[in-house]
């Protein structure tokens, strides 16, 4: 169990990881595609869970953890705004991130009740290794994933 003032530095350290990825973005779309960023984006978030199901005790495990998490989900989120600015007209982008708004959050919502469902029976240390797991399953799907995002959208 963490202190509140450990919980809080863990989640400034987050938005602190989070802000630097979204400053050099722009470099990492200059040189990467974004099929091989979703890749990452999916390495790393499941390298997270494991580490939060490891070291759940460990304040620097859960802190590399924290650190993880903001540099994919911003990322991801990133790809997903090109994505919308490119195959949604300028007067239909607000309807499309609230459509990639709607299916997070249902997964999102869907996970959390398989995770609140399974938490007692299985662990929580368990929990966190499926997700795991299922993280990297989603690497199956990404060859179906266009190869690049026109550069001039976002």
């Amino acid at each position: 169990n963490f202190s509140t003032t450990e919980i809080g530095f863990l989640w400034a350290m987050g938005v602190f990881a989070e802000i630097f990825m979204f400053s050099i973005a722009s470099k990492i779309f200059q040189r990467f595609s974004w099929r091989s960023l979703v890749v990452v984006c999916l390495l790393v978030t499941s390298i997270r869970w494991m580490l939060v199901a490891l070291f759940s005790h460990y304040f620097v495990g859960q802190l590399f953890a924290q650190c993880l998490h903001a540099f994919s989900f911003g990322l991801f989120h990133l790809i997903a705004m090109r994505v919308i600015f490119q195959n949604f007209s300028a007067g239909q982008q607000g309807r499309g991130q609230a459509l990639y708004s709607t299916m997070w959050g249902l997964g999102v919502a869907f996970g959390s009740v398989l995770a609140g469902h399974f938490w007692k029976i299985l662990s929580g240390e368990l929990i966190f290794m499926c997700a795991s797991v299922v993280v990297l399953l989603g690497l199956c799907f990404v060859m179906w994933l266009p190869k690049q995002v026109d550069s001039s959208a976002a």
